[in-house]
């Protein structure tokens, strides 16, 4: 189900423009590749240039399901059963911690994108698609 819902985004261009991990020809080498492209030709027409670097360590575990949820809905305009998939999708998740034979009781997860799904990196994606907008807005890029 993941991947056809993966596959849904990608065909309807539902995105992140700036995206280059887990994207089809992309990685972080044509990131690196870009970003030093983009500072060249400005460098090369005189214009100061300042690069900005965000730590995103531990990023996946920080996602908050409102806030994801709503921006499923307001940025990428997904309603009714598709949202509420989204929801189920995000709901009811919890962790344990096992070391040998030991292992401690469940305790319920309020945040963060499932980690080493499909989904997991488009939907951080689109946690972050308001930045995106901030960027663009302010002709930042």
């Amino acid at each position: 189900m993941e991947k056809v819902v993966q596959t849904f985004l990608s065909d309807n261009s539902i995105n992140e423009v700036f995206q280059s991990g887990f994207k089809a020809l992309h990685s972080t080498e044509s990131a690196l590749l870009r970003v030093l492209n983009d500072i060249f030709l400005e460098t090369d027409l005189g214009k100061l240039v300042a690069l900005v670097l965000l730590d995103l360590r531990c990023a996946f575990d920080l996602v908050d399901y409102s806030i994801l949820l709503s921006r499923l809905e307001s940025c990428v305009g997904l309603r009714g059963t598709v949202l509420q998939w989204f929801c189920s999708y995000l709901s009811n998740r919890c962790f344990s911690v096992c070391l040998g034979h030991y292992c401690s009781s469940d305790v319920p997860l309020e945040c963060g994108v499932p980690q080493g799904s499909i989904l997991g990196p488009v939907l951080f994606s689109m946690y972050l698609l308001p930045l995106v907008s901030v960027f663009l807005f302010s002709s930042i890029c």
